[in-house]
């Protein structure tokens, strides 16, 4: 997934464009009789550092910047009954 560069909310800093790779695997099989789906989700993958989003904080004449999410995976299990 690529992110292209994008302002602040003075328009006065720019936050740089980042690509990042996310992926997706899952698995249909039978359990008991019933239908089902393992999934996993894999995003940012090889923990790339990137700054998702900055602001001006007006008051102190500071630029803070929000650092992106890390490696997140998450398992899901569906059964249709």
């Amino acid at each position: 997934r690529h992110v292209g560069s994008t302002l602040d909310n003075s328009n006065t800093y720019v936050n740089p464009a980042y690509t990042l790779l996310d992926a997706m695997a899952s698995y249909d099989f039978s359990a008991l009789g019933h239908k089902a789906t393992l999934q996993l989700n894999a995003k940012n993958v090889t923990n790339k550092s990137y700054y998702s989003s900055s602001f001006t904080a007006s008051y102190a004449n500071v630029i803070v910047a929000d650092e992106g999410q890390p490696r997140t995976v998450v398992a899901t299990l569906k059964v249709e009954f």
